[in-house]
């Protein structure tokens, strides 16, 4: 697809600027190209972007899957200019294009802040194009030494999986379930959502199995009845949200484990497969008696965009219901943070930064707000370090500030155990000018929720 051509031809044509005078026919091939892209895509799909988050390329928000050494190198290159987004603007001109392709091929490891880029292109007159940077938290080789201990949540947790995977097993083998197994099943669910919201926000932090379709699902349906929650939705509504999120992937069931569970490229045989299963899967939910109307709909429109992109192609703008931009959104957001066969799972606040730059185009901006209101960057039992040295868990979510959580320190500068102690991050200085606490690491880049109660740190 076009967009994916984006970052090869952008750095196909910063080689040439490495190899060849400017005025190289060659050059002037490469600049022709890579501008027509650009104004193609932005024509297209009213956008032009590309992002890096550690070993991953996306374009307008769409994973550039790619898996081999010369990929690896174009990403260590482009990164090691210091700059991991590129903004594209409509006006964007040839002399532009070579003002920042010369940019780039004089950068090395610039630790620039977005402010001092911006004051970097305008002197070279460019104007159309945005550059900025996301720079990721350190993480340390040691591991924590907190204890570990399966929560009576987990366990519960751990049960609706293997129930769903039943379930989903029968699916795969052509038979039907009754609906009110599933009902059931959110009913539990909905019942820890609205009793203990922390133990249930902290395990979406925790990432540490495989993909699995039914695990995913059931991550879907908590985040979803969380967003429902926060939303003000009654119970029946709830109900509804919950059987349509834990039921939105169900057509995977029926894609062969070998394409599913690929870790290079797929063909193009491989991705007709993929795009397949929101029909498959509502052509499933409509053959089962007494399911919710809603729920095969969901099935089929969770992977179509705010913006009327996305698959399979209906004749829509958007959702036509309200449940499918919240699962979507959900659906993104736990697949970003989970282990897959080809990369490593994102930490949530660089899966939140994609989920912004994809409000308006990707995903409905309104709800965008609601969930990065509810998760934060930092979401409920994120293990932490401070700049103090302290090592702390986020115990609250700060609406109005999401990069500075209420956290609970648990370990003083010298590592030391001591009585729990919160903090708001957000509070700052005599000057208001300056935050009296930074996150500076992540310590782990799972939770606790299954492993052990936030109580018991």
């Amino acid at each position: 697809m076009e967009r994916f051509e984006l970052f090869k031809a952008l750095m196909k044509t910063k080689r040439a600027f490495s190899l060849f005078p400017s005025n190289h026919p060659l050059i002037q091939e490469r600049v022709k190209y890579l501008l027509e892209i650009i104004k193609n895509l932005i024509e297209q799909e009213n956008k032009a972007e590309i992002s890096i988050i550690e070993q991953e390329v996306f374009i307008n928000e769409y994973s550039l899957r790619q898996e081999s050494l010369e990929f690896a190198d174009l990403i260590k290159e482009i990164k090691d200019t210091g700059i991991t987004i590129f903004n594209f603007q409509q006006g964007i001109t040839t002399k532009e294009v070579i003002s920042l392709i010369n940019y780039l091929n004089e950068s090395k490891n610039t630790p620039l802040t977005t402010k001092l880029l911006s004051d970097e292109l305008r002197t070279r007159g460019i104007t159309h194009i945005t550059l900025s940077t996301i720079l990721p938290l350190k993480l340390p080789e040691k591991k924590s030494d907190l204890p570990v201990q399966l929560s009576e949540w987990g366990k519960e947790y751990q049960k609706i999986v293997s129930e769903i995977e039943n379930i989903f097993g029968e699916v795969s083998r052509g038979k039907l379930f009754p609906p009110e197994n599933i009902h059931l099943i959110v009913q539990r669910l909905l019942k820890q959502v609205i009793k203990e919201q922390s133990s249930l926000n902290a395990l979406f932090n925790m990432k540490g199995y495989d993909d699995c379709t039914f695990r995913h699902s059931i991550n879907v349906a908590i985040l979803s009845l969380l967003m429902g929650k926060e939303l003000k939705f009654d119970q029946k509504l709830l109900a509804t949200l919950g059987e349509v999120a834990l039921l939105h992937d169900i057509g995977k069931v029926m894609m062969p484990e070998d394409i599913i569970s690929k870790t290079g490229s797929l063909n193009a045989m491989e991705w007709e497969m993929i795009y397949r299963h929101p029909f498959v899967g509502a052509e499933i939910l409509l053959a089962i008696p007494g399911i919710n109307p809603l729920t095969p709909c969901v099935a089929m429109e969770h992977h179509i965009r705010h913006d009327g992109g996305g698959y399979p192609h209906l004749e829509i703008t958007e959702s036509n219901n309200y449940l499918t931009p919240i699962v979507s959104i959900c659906d993104f957001y736990d697949a970003m943070t989970t282990i897959r066969s080809y990369r490593k799972p994102l930490f949530p606040h660089q899966a939140v930064l994609l989920l912004l730059q994809g409000a308006n185009t990707q995903f409905n901006p309104v709800l965008v707000k609601a969930f990065v209101s509810l998760v934060g960057f930092y979401p409920i039992g994120t293990i932490m370090q401070t700049d103090r040295g302290e090592m702390a868990i986020t115990k609250k979510v700060n609406p109005n500030d999401p990069l500075h959580p209420i956290i609970e320190i648990i370990k003083n500068e010298a590592g030391e155990k001591i009585p729990p102690k919160l903090i708001d991050t957000s509070e700052k200085d005599q000057t208001g000018k300056h935050y009296l606490r930074n996150i500076s690491q992540i310590l782990k880049p799972q939770s606790l929720p299954l492993n052990q109660d936030l109580k018991n740190t």
